[in-house]
């Protein structure tokens, strides 16, 4: 029960973060039952599980200080009238563990590339607000494109967060 309460709490700290202007997360996980070692272990398994190639995206792994950084891509598209334009993110996810508490840290998103069929789109920069001056030369979006592109970047982001915290609190049966 203290467990289902402490994870119910992180989730709502967790979402309460999602709305930060430079795209940052930094979440800590307290009062986890395990080791330094066990959670180390634990966050490269679950960085072996949720992205598709574990050495392409690993950065630096150190068991000794309880570290992994991972840097990642997220691809966003979207309908556009007829066609379907794609966005690409980058993005870095630090683990830090230690006995009894794990954090987690999502910075650096940028957008790197944009591009529909063979054109090249605008490069947008992830904001909470759509561009006040000249948003639409800037992004070639409506507000309300812009501002759902976003909610979907954030959305992806976060589900990081909460998948790890699931992770780290998921407790297997015994066979």
């Amino acid at each position: 029960m203290k467990k289902q309460i402490v994870l119910l709490a992180i989730v709502i700290i967790a979402t309460a973060v999602r709305g930060q202007e430079n795209f940052e997360w930094k979440v800590v996980i307290d009062s986890l039952d395990a080791t330094k070692s066990e959670l180390f272990d634990k966050t490269s398994q679950f960085v072996a599980s949720n992205w598709k190639s574990a050495q392409d995206v690993v950065q630096y792994s150190d068991k000794e200080t309880g570290t992994i950084i991972v840097k990642g891509l997220n691809k966003q598209t979207m309908k556009w009238h007829t066609v379907y334009p794609n966005w690409i993110f980058s993005y870095t996810v630090k683990f830090q563990v230690k006995d009894g508490k794990a954090r987690i840290i999502i910075s650096d998103v940028i957008c790197s590339d944009a591009y529909c069929g063979i054109n090249k789109w605008p490069i947008l920069q992830p904001t909470e607000s759509y561009p006040k001056k000249k948003g639409f030369w800037k992004t070639n979006l409506k507000e309300n494109e812009y501002n759902s592109l976003m909610d979907s970047l954030k959305s992806e982001l976060q589900g990081i967060i909460d998948s790890y915290i699931e992770y780290l609190n998921y407790q297997p049966e015994e066979w």
